[in-house]
């Protein structure tokens, strides 16, 4: 791979799936990659709950970061820094609303 690549690799069984991303393959600090949901309608007043696993190891980590869009413009709702947290599955629960339909960044 050349340039700004990012290799993944999306994994399923009947228990779920997960997808892989590396930056390993490349030399750029700057390499970002986004994931976007698709449309969901607007959530009630009682909001949603989206919650992940997560794993983040390693010497040059960047950061995750979710965010909440909409026609309106977007909305950050949960982060993590450059902190190796090691090979173990950390569990993330974050709450959020919107008025009108929205996507998942």
């Amino acid at each position: 791979m050349k340039g700004n690549q990012i290799y993944y690799l999306l994994i399923g069984s009947d228990k779920g799936q997960y997808l892989l991303l590396s930056s390993a393959f490349t030399s750029q600090l700057t390499t970002i990659a986004v994931i976007q949901s698709e449309t969901f309608p607007a959530t009630s007043r009682a909001g949603r709950c989206l919650t992940f696993w997560y794993v983040m190891r390693g010497n040059q980590l960047g950061h995750i970061e979710i965010s909440i869009s909409n026609d309106e413009g977007s909305a950050h709702v949960w982060s993590l820094g450059t902190i190796d947290q090691g090979d173990s599955w950390h569990f993330a629960s974050v709450g959020y609303y919107s008025d009108i339909d929205y996507n998942v960044n």
